[in-house]
């Protein structure tokens, strides 16, 4: 099943952004590829957006996999 989870986590000085999200295992090399999405041309530019715009406001990114969901966390101070 699909699932997609996020969760704001808002302190006195600082604000985490927790997203998970599941995928298709059988299709993780296509990921690894930037998409799983057969128009490649247009798509599999998020993370890399995502990164620019936390890393010029100072914030910390991170993600992982883990069986078949998908973690990121920004983080900023």
């Amino acid at each position: 099943s699909r699932l997609i989870s996020i969760d704001f986590v808002v302190g006195r000085s600082n604000m985490c952004i927790r997203i998970e999200n599941t995928f298709d295992v059988s299709r993780k090399n296509l990921i690894s590829e930037g998409t799983s999405k057969e128009d490649k041309k247009n798509h599999g530019f998020g993370i890399k957006k995502i990164e620019e715009i936390v890393e010029a406001n100072k914030g910390f990114f991170s993600s992982w996999e883990k069986n078949d969901h998908y973690f990121s966390e920004i983080i900023f101070h």
